[in-house]
């Protein structure tokens, strides 16, 4: 059985409506490492914004994924936030080459969040990053990234 570990980094893009208010990353989307130990059927990473983690299929953590954290200032007092994750990329790069590439098959944020009475909050980014059930490539030893994209409305 060949087993291949991959690690990942991810670049996040945030947009927000008006010009009022401040997005900074406190720490990255990572889905730690990974072994993916078959490749025939779909594999997933499932990190929740609320921080749980699921494996399926033939991926299998080595080291602990994390949700990604960022923190809202300068906005309005006690104001509802309505947030969207979407990808902005269809497959990951690597570092090295690799003969595969996983997918993020999904974002998930909260809908609404709420600013405080200092007009600050606190958004946590989750995420599912699959593999490609292609059968045949294996994926390389290497560092994968991705991008996506957080929108902030009000």
């Amino acid at each position: 059985m060949r087993i291949d570990k991959a690690s990942f980094a991810f670049v996040a893009a945030l947009f927000v409506e008006m010009a009022w208010g401040d997005i900074v990353e406190v720490s990255s989307l990572d889905f730690g490492t990974v072994a993916v130990s078959q490749n025939s059927t779909p594999g997933q990473v499932d990190v929740s914004f609320t921080g749980l983690v699921n494996y399926t299929g033939g991926i299998y953590g080595i080291t602990a994924p994390s949700r990604g954290e960022f923190f809202l200032s300068n906005f309005p007092n006690n104001q509802s936030l309505f947030i969207t994750g979407s990808n902005i990329q269809a497959t990951t790069n690597s570092d090295s080459t690799s003969q595969d590439q996983f997918t993020l098959d999904s974002i998930n944020v909260p809908s609404v969040i709420t600013t405080d009475s200092s007009g600050n909050a606190t958004l946590y980014v989750g995420g599912v990053l699959e593999t490609s059930a292609d059968g045949t490539n294996n994926y390389t030893n290497t560092r994968y990234t991705i991008s996506y994209q957080i929108s902030v409305n009000y």
